[in-house]
């Protein structure tokens, strides 16, 4: 069972974590605190398998805070903010929370820090370099064979869908939610409701926008968390 630390100067959110940590089997609850001026006697006399610290705090914030802690230690951010995810990730916390926090989304938290555990820290990508789709293009009858390491990104059309290459599009008769369904294994991700990307394609994520190969594509609010999470476990790689 992993030793727990929760460390928000917000009660209701202490009572939020509090309470999923009490559902959840594997875990159990070490100290609940207010304060992070208080918990710094407690992470050096006790073993914490789990932080789950909020940002924004008084006198110490949680970046200041977490870099405290003992590296055994597993760090899952916990703010409104999303601006501070890639400060947060650069210093290799495990993962990053948006509130309000759902516990489907902490029991997810607490399964990717689980596999972490088993993978000793290490998150493998498939290799797409030899693989490939045949996508039904808009001309009747003809079906072109795509190499997925040439895809930049799949931009939704309505009821197409337009897949950017190196130096073409492929206009296909395919729904969005296929395509993320047997995409999905191999590192595409889904990042707005109208855009697929390949993960390791991208160069930068600036604010709410990702660098393809000198394409910008939009990052969709309800798609944030999953990128910034899908960056966490590239930068723990």
């Amino acid at each position: 069972m992993k030793k727990c630390l929760v460390l928000d100067d917000e009660q209701h959110a202490v009572d939020i974590l509090t309470d999923y940590i009490s559902k959840t089997p594997s875990l159990s609850l070490l100290k609940a605190l207010k304060n992070p001026i208080e918990a710094i006697s407690l992470i050096q006399s006790e073993t914490i398998d789990i932080a789950f610290i909020d940002v924004q705090m008084p006198n110490l914030n949680g970046l200041q805070f977490l870099k405290l802690l003992k590296k055994s230690t597993k760090v899952v951010l916990c703010t409104a903010y999303s601006e501070y995810a890639i400060d947060g990730f650069e210093l290799n916390v495990v993962d990053y929370l948006l509130k309000p926090i759902s516990f489907e989304r902490f029991l997810r938290s607490v399964q990717k820090i689980e596999e972490t555990g088993l993978q000793s820290g290490i998150s493998r990508t498939t290799n797409i370099g030899d693989e490939y789709i045949f996508v039904k293009a808009d001309v009747k009858g003809k079906y072109i064979k795509v190499s997925l390491e040439d895809i930049r990104f799949i931009e939704g059309l309505g009821n197409y869908q337009k897949i950017q290459l190196a130096d073409s599009q492929i206009v296909c008769q395919l729904k969005m939610k296929n395509l993320e369904e047997q995409l999905g294994s191999f590192g595409f991700l889904r990042v707005h409701k109208s855009f697929l990307v390949p993960f390791h394609r991208i160069s930068q994520i600036e604010g709410n926008k990702i660098h393809i190969d000198g394409f910008r594509i939009p990052i969709g609010d309800m798609f944030k968390e999953d990128v910034l999470s899908k960056l966490n476990e590239k930068i723990l790689s």
